[in-house]
């Protein structure tokens, strides 16, 4: 009879590694169907991904309002008075020109008499 030319010494434990990897996969397949079977990825489902995606939108714009307004107190520090209007911010490199509008595009309403910004 022929034998193969490996060795049971290199073959211990491979069907081990084998069991691990279909265990493995076997997990991520269940978990992905649990996932959308509880509507995690239903847009439409309440608390679902829609409620996400405008929480995380209002927490860019509160992040976006607090750089703009600590800009606005940098400069109000250095040149003692306000801003005319954020796009000098930007020509000065206090914020980047992304700043200046939310992830809808909208822009940031200034006010330079009182130096304050609000979102729109």
């Amino acid at each position: 009879m022929y034998k193969l030319p490996c060795s049971d010494k290199n073959q211990r434990g491979s069907g081990l590694v084998g069991l691990l990897v279909v265990i493995f996969i076997i997990g991520i397949v269940l978990w992905y169907m649990t996932a959308s079977f509880n509507g995690i990825d239903s847009p439409s489902s309440p608390g679902g991904v829609q409620e996400d995606l405008e929480k995380g939108r209002q927490a860019g714009q509160q992040q976006d309002l607090q750089r703009l307004r600590e800009a606005i107190q940098l400069y109000r520090a250095e040149r003692g008075t306000n801003p005319d209007s954020l796009q000098v911010l930007v020509a000065e490199d206090y914020i980047p020109a992304s700043t200046l509008t939310d992830s809808e595009g909208e822009t940031y309403n200034y006010d330079p008499q009182t130096g304050e910004v609000e979102a729109p």
